[in-house]
């Protein structure tokens, strides 16, 4: 799903939450609850193994690093509507801020080192990112991370060694 596509979709489930809070949200023995999210359409990513791998380990990285984040705010999105699904709307509305709603990237500013003839590129991937929280504040923090990446021979591409969505809250810290 694009950018914007969450973004809207989020922009919808926090409006739900900031109107049952101002309703009252539910009653205890069987009140109306927080409503279902709507259903996100699956992404289409392929088969291929390969199909975000690049001939170069620089746009390897440049596509990983967007997608890990982007890998973050889904999986926050998923939290989010949870919250919202489940957890009395008062509670949700107090802790806004300290809900990460969207992260961006602002800067990159990894270097890698070439290793074993060439094959293995190895940095401590340094850059910023914006996160945006669900009461609308903002913060900038400075992300560093060990990344591998590594050159595939037999279809030259370079594959991320341990793929994972960027745990922003754990590596990045405030500036």
């Amino acid at each position: 799903m694009s950018r914007i596509g969450r973004t809207l979709v989020f922009g919808v489930a926090l409006g739900v939450v900031i109107a049952l809070t101002a309703c009252g949200g539910a009653t205890a023995g069987g009140g109306a609850g927080n409503p279902l999210p709507t259903t996100r359409p699956a992404e289409n990513v392929g088969s291929a193994a390969s199909s975000a791998a690049k001939d170069t380990y620089q746009a390897t990285w440049d596509s990983y690093l967007r997608d890990s984040i982007a890998a973050a705010n889904d999986a926050q999105t998923v939290k989010l509507s949870m919250l919202q699904r489940y957890e009395k709307p008062s509670i949700t509305s107090q802790n806004t801020g300290g809900l990460m709603q969207t992260l961006e990237l602002l800067e990159d500013r990894t270097k890698f080192n070439l290793l074993n003839s060439q094959t293995t590129a190895s940095a401590v991937a340094d850059f910023d990112i914006h996160v945006k929280y669900v009461n609308g504040d903002t913060k900038t923090r400075t992300c560093k991370v060990q990344i591998g990446i590594e050159l595939n021979p037999d279809d030259k591409l370079w594959y991320v060694l341990n793929p994972s969505a960027l745990n922003w809250d754990s590596v990045c810290t405030v500036h």
